[in-house]
């Protein structure tokens, strides 16, 4: 018996953007440095909006509530082009899941001026269909430790927000 190996590719920038576009609504977050975990990174009820567009845009809004860390950003919202590409090994996490795309985000317009221009590189993982999609968002940041400043990863999980998505 003849065998055949298919080679399956895995989904390219179109296909991911054609999963992401509409809004999410952000569900939980956590946050680690190698040095400890942070339980409530933004707090105990973080409110947040992220909106992706089909012509390659993303706008995020986070708002940590009052009892997050000091460290913590309070607000972060910024708007910009994204260019997502396929991750290699090099962007497995430390479960051992690659991610389903790498999101390149350029900020154009922000809260803070010192993210102008910036860009932000995320981790983008999809699950579930329907009104269960879920959207998981890794990405390293530094935040101040006291006079240090400390690399921490930062995992959002959005859900899909059928209201306002296509």
């Amino acid at each position: 018996m003849e065998h055949h190996q298919r080679n399956v590719e895995a989904p390219k920038g179109p296909a991911i953007l054609g999963q992401l576009v509409g809004a999410w609504s952000l569900k939980n977050a956590k946050a680690h440095s190698a040095h400890r975990e942070f339980s409530m990174p933004l707090g105990s009820r973080p409110q947040g909006l992220l909106i992706y567009s089909d012509d390659g845009y993303v706008t995020a809004s986070i708002e940590a509530d009052s009892d997050a860390p000091e460290a913590a950003p309070s607000t972060v919202l910024y708007t910009g082009p994204i260019e997502l590409t396929h991750p290699s090994a090099m962007y497995m996490d430390y479960e051992g899941c690659i991610p389903d795309a790498v999101s390149l985000e350029l900020v154009q317009s922000a809260l803070r001026e010192e993210e102008l221009g910036t860009v932000l590189v995320k981790e983008l993982k999809i699950n579930g269909e329907g009104a269960h999609r879920t959207l998981t968002v890794r990405t390293t940041s530094t935040w101040p430790q006291g006079t240090q400043h400390e690399p921490v990863t930062l995992t959002l999980t959005w859900q899909r927000n059928q209201s306002l998505s296509p």
